[in-house]
């Protein structure tokens, strides 16, 4: 028998998962680290990237994560996020007309380019992460 953690998921007005999973890799914002069971206690901010759960069945389920804190207690992991959404909910499509609307805002004049520049590439990370 696995020895599973206990892990909830939580976003702005909303649980996106909860239940037993045998690991859980964080993306903190200091770098990615993975929970197994009977992991060290600690707290760490939630960095930009992929959440990976592997479930008591094997299953991987991938979500996209921005921002937050994680907490390990007691083979129990909680994270709460800022935003979040689940890989298998990003459309890629509306993605990718997303991005050339920003690459054609590029060209406007008085545009904050840094800006356009910043939300293009987390909608590129959100495309490769969905894959």
């Amino acid at each position: 028998m696995d020895k599973l953690i206990y892990l909830e998921i939580i976003g702005p007005g909303k649980v996106f998962f909860k239940g037993n999973v045998k690991y859980v890799t964080i993306p903190g914002e200091l770098g990615e680290f993975q929970v197994l069971y009977n992991h060290a206690s600690l707290i760490s901010t939630l960095g930009f990237g992929r959440i990976r759960i592997e479930k008591e069945n094997d299953d991987i389920e991938v979500f996209f994560a921005n921002k937050g804190v994680v907490e390990v207690k007691n083979n129990k992991v909680i994270i709460l996020a800022e935003e979040i959404v689940n890989a298998k909910d990003i459309d890629k499509k509306d993605i990718e007309i997303e991005l050339k609307t920003l690459e054609k805002k590029l060209s406007e004049k008085g545009v904050d380019k840094n800006a356009v520049l910043n939300e293009m590439e987390v909608l590129r990370t959100k495309l490769r992460l969905s894959q």
